[in-house]
């Protein structure tokens, strides 16, 4: 599918933190931080490794931290809103890029310059700049979609994704449609304007 996928997740709303749930934070995550051992690198091989596995158990300690103490919210990305053609094809793997520069860079301590911080001003620039391709380019990606749906007969496939597009921008039901009146006579018109396409 074109889309992101459809989930639902708890973010911490620092905007809802006061001063005291800041300040357990702090506490939380200086408690939790202790426990982490500094890795001892002796040679190249294992560096990486090593050096990947202290990042996961850092960025573990800041999510279990900000759940424990700072209000937070649920989101969901299952909208119509956040539906945009092109996602898997062109976007995703430079959203992926961007976020982890950007949280490599954050976790450097956010430099105004260096490594780090060029490389996510240029992944930032590139996702920025697929996201904007694909919603100038909305309705041909989605043509491409059904064509694609209907070129490999996956039916269920193409129906849905029509669902999914149209769903929630429609206002209005036409009764005439080529000059056949009532939901079953243009339900059929349909079927005769599908059945030549394939």
């Amino acid at each position: 599918m074109d889309e992101p996928p459809a989930v639902s997740r708890d973010v911490s709303d620092w905007s809802r933190a006061d001063s005291y749930c800041i300040a357990m934070y702090q506490y939380e995550l200086d408690l939790a931080l202790r426990q982490i051992d500094i890795p001892i690198i002796l040679d190249d091989q294992e560096m990486a490794n090593k050096i990947d596995q202290y990042y996961d158990n850092v960025m573990l300690c800041i999510r279990k931290a900000c759940l424990k103490t700072i209000p937070h919210r649920t989101i969901s990305s299952s909208c119509n809103d956040f539906v945009i053609p092109g996602w898997n094809e062109y976007v995703r793997d430079k959203h992926t890029a961007a976020r982890n520069a950007f949280l490599d860079c954050t976790f450097c301590g956010k430099p105004r310059s260096g490594p780090s911080h060029n490389l996510m001003k240029t992944t930032r620039a590139q996702f920025k700049l697929a996201l904007r391709y694909c919603k100038q380019h909305a309705d041909m990606l989605r043509a491409d979609t059904y064509a694609n749906f209907l070129a490999t007969k996956e039916y269920d496939q193409f129906w849905q994704s029509i669902q999914k597009g149209n769903n929630g921008k429609a206002t209005k039901h036409t009764k005439v449609l080529d000059g056949c009146m009532g939901d079953t006579a243009i339900a059929d018109r349909w079927r005769q304007h599908f059945q030549q396409i394939i």
